[in-house]
């Protein structure tokens, strides 16, 4: 199996208007890291004594990796410059850290600037829906001021391909809501689905906001027809983790509303049996954005769901020459794992690269079973 090296990277920057910049050549470390609903990072370390106002903020970077042959856009994202670093190391010399970031990222720095109760903050629909809807109504075509509006960004046609939700969430984060209904489609009680998105590069510049069901990528999970099984023993899995875990759970919930004090709208959701005594974990949301009492309950049914105990499942995949990363599976795949007795799915949703000094690379892929 041959390594993967600096030379089967390429890193090509352009302004933020899309004009090609010169290819960034001779650097001397390269770390990408980003996965499935989480804000990802790119850190370009180089020996440039160039000043830190020659790379204008938010200057993109598209990072494309070559494996047997193939080459192609890792991650199929769009990385922003954020952040720089000037340094000198031990030996004196002089070097230059550049920080890029996803739309991730931009996600995490943007808020539902909506009043409660209004159509941007309050809404009923398909769960897959409602994530197009808030980037629509908070980067995309539906703000209601200009200056939010992302340029060069869509967003896919709906699908309706979860069970329709019900969600208050004025002027909140919209990174942790979008999280949410994720984890709401999941452990819902009679149409559980795994959704997660993503924020896919179109073209120079533009980039197309999608939702996934089932997985991101293919499936070739157990009931596909292109299974692929991976185990300890065939080299598939390292250091694999099963744990079944009752920590951060909760078998008891209380959700607030409007109101103050003894007045406030509250809905608790228990366990069947109680759970009493020790045994008894509690937890409160607080849902004092939510105008509508239905809503209210529905935040703590949500909560209650995502606070069961479960099997949590972590590993990382073992490369051999019938199983690469970027040419056999892909970020988003859908895999078979076998482990400690049980047989389940599991989605490569976690990718950390890095290029040391010396040009060699250390592969990452994570795999998480929910």
């Amino acid at each position: 199996m041959p390594d993967v090296t600096q030379n089967d990277y390429r890193l090509q920057p352009y302004t933020l208007a899309g004009a090609p910049l010169a290819q960034i050549v001779g650097y001397t470390g390269l770390r990408v890291a980003y996965g499935e609903r989480n804000p990802g990072v790119c850190i370009v370390q180089t020996n440039s004594e160039r000043a830190a106002q020659d790379w204008p903020p938010f200057t993109m970077l598209e990072v494309y990796r070559t494996v047997e042959g193939i080459t192609y856009l890792e991650g199929d994202r769009i990385w922003y410059l954020l952040d720089q670093e000037d340094y000198y190391d031990e030996s004196g010399q002089r070097g230059q850290r550049l920080y890029f970031y996803d739309m991730n990222t931009i996600l995490a720095h943007r808020y539902v600037l909506y009043a409660a109760g209004s159509e941007q903050a309050d809404k009923t629909d398909q769960a897959d829906d409602m994530l197009k809807e808030i980037v629509r109504d908070n980067l995309g075509r539906d703000v209601t001021v200009a200056a939010r509006e992302v340029a060069g960004l869509l967003v896919a046609a709906d699908l309706s391909a979860c069970k329709k939700i019900e969600k208050a969430f004025a002027w909140r984060n919209c990174l942790e809501v979008m999280r949410e209904i994720c984890q709401q489609s999941l452990e819902d009680a009679t149409k559980p689905l795994y959704l997660t998105w993503d924020f896919v590069r179109d073209g120079i510049g533009i980039q197309t906001f999608h939702t996934y069901t089932g997985q991101r990528g293919a499936n070739r999970g157990q009931s596909s027809g292109q299974r692929l099984g991976l185990t300890w023993e065939n080299g598939g899995l390292k250091s694999p983790s099963l744990i079944y875990a009752r920590y951060g759970s909760a078998n008891h919930v209380t959700a607030g509303g409007q109101g103050e004090e003894a007045l406030r709208y509250t809905k608790t959701v228990d366990a069947t049996p109680a759970a009493t005594g020790i045994t008894r974990l509690e937890t409160f949301v607080d849902a004092r954005n939510v105008t509508a009492n239905e809503d209210v309950d529905s935040e703590a049914l949500a909560e209650f769901a995502a606070r069961q105990p479960r099997y949590k499942f972590t590993a990382q995949l073992g490369e051999t020459n019938t199983r690469r990363y970027g040419y056999d599976v892909h970020y988003g795949d859908l895999v078979s794992v076998s482990f400690g007795g049980y047989d389940f799915d599991a989605h490569l949703d976690a990718v950390s690269i890095t290029l040391a000094d010396d040009g060699t690379e250390t592969l990452s892929i994570g795999l998480r079973n929910e």
